[in-house]
């Protein structure tokens, strides 16, 4: 067999992601992550922790340096990719070693790009802060409490009603964070995902009371112990096991909340939504700015408040609060009727068509089988409403 050094120097121009993994497999039938770029990422924990001299250390990072921009499909690919890396050998030779400083200088993305891209960011914030997305309230803490209700909810169903609670990454929910009670409405959180001046953080929850939440977070980490006891024998790392898991809480997400924002609706958006409705309600505004107060209670490095401006992004419609039905009335000009979220399953769809025919009467519409039909609601759940109201 050949030393992983030799083995290295020989995929160094690979280009597809496809093709490293299969390399990777024949080098190391153990490892067989989702893509290459993962699996890279575990066979070099791996063959760093059996031990490496300074000098391969080093060729293995300017051969890194040349092999995962060639095949991440994103900048933000290959940045995960370098700073997971760079966790590894931190965790082996310590956070003050050379070795860490030379991961820093030889593994290093390109700093024009970087600038570029956070220009990009920056500019992207801006535009999505004057076009927030909207949520309606009865529409997210439906779902919350049909997720709560369920009697064997699936991991994709418990992470989201999770994050909408609490606003922890989804990393944190599934497998990185503890979490305790502090009271009724209030949990701690240990371990926190990229801030590294944080070791706790106080979450005020939103919906669930904390023993709901922990009960919920109990059955997820249930369902996931299989690849707990991965993480704990060093077999898997939190990574990937969020990674892995990434995809399928996202489809469920779309499911569940889009349709007139153009399917958008990701687990970042939900920290989002956290955020907004934990500021609204628990946030003491004379004392604290928005921003502190989300770094706060999000986990943010706290010398960030700019990362937490982007976190500003949504607006919650309290569509059940009577003030806002009788501003209904005084503009029905202004209002627009709900249609459908076409396929999410959520259980809520006759209160969304009870909505669409009430904004329908304040204009003056008429609320029939064909109107409420050509706002995209089926012909069953259009034959129900009617023959109740």
């Amino acid at each position: 067999m050949v030393s992983f050094r030799t083995w290295l120097r020989s995929v160094k121009n690979i280009k597809d992601n496809n093709t490293l993994k299969d390399a990777i497999i024949k080098y190391d039938n153990t490892i067989n992550n989702k893509t290459g770029i993962r699996s890279l990422q575990s066979l070099v924990c791996k063959e760093l922790k059996k031990g490496m001299n300074d000098k391969t250390v080093i060729e293995m990072l300017k051969i890194l340096n040349v092999l995962i921009p060639n095949i991440s499909s994103s900048d933000a690919t290959t940045q995960t990719a370098y700073l997971e890396i760079r966790k590894c050998i931190k965790s082996i030779y310590g956070p003050d070693s050379p070795i860490v400083n030379s991961s820093y200088k030889t593994m290093r993305f390109d700093q024009d790009k970087w600038r570029e891209n956070r220009a990009k960011y920056q500019a992207m914030v801006a535009e999505r802060n004057n076009n927030k997305k909207q949520y309606s309230e009865n529409l997210i803490y439906g779902v919350m409490e049909k997720i709560k209700n369920k009697t064997t909810p699936s991991v994709e169903e418990l992470a989201i009603a999770l994050q909408l609670s609490s606003g922890a990454r989804i990393g944190e929910i599934l497998t990185y964070a503890d979490f305790k009670k502090i009271d009724k409405n209030t949990v701690q959180q240990k371990n926190i995902l990229k801030a590294k001046d944080r070791d706790t953080i106080i979450k005020p929850l939103v919906y669930y009371d904390a023993a709901q939440f922990l009960d919920m977070l109990n059955k997820l980490r249930n369902k996931l112990q299989p690849e707990i006891n991965k993480i704990k024998r060093k077999d898997e790392t939190h990574y990937n096991v969020s990674q892995s898991h990434n995809g399928k809480i996202n489809r469920k997400i779309r499911r569940y909340f889009d349709a007139s924002i153009n399917n958008e609706t990701t687990s970042h958006d939900l920290r989002k939504i956290y955020a907004a409705i934990s500021y609204r309600d628990t946030a003491d505004k004379a004392k604290v700015s928005e921003a502190a107060y989300l770094s706060n209670i999000l986990g943010h490095a706290k010398d960030s408040l700019d990362v937490s401006k982007s976190y500003s992004t949504v607006s919650i419609i309290k569509r059940d609060l009577e003030e806002a039905r009788e501003d209904q009335k005084e503009n029905p000009e202004e209002l627009v009727v709900p249609r459908n979220l076409v396929g999410v399953r959520d259980g809520l769809v006759m209160e969304r068509i009870a909505e669409t025919a009430r904004i329908l009467r304040l204009k003056n519409l008429p609320v029939n089988n064909a109107v409420l039909r050509s706002y995209g609601y089926g012909g069953e759940s259009v034959k129900r409403y009617l023959l109740n109201h």
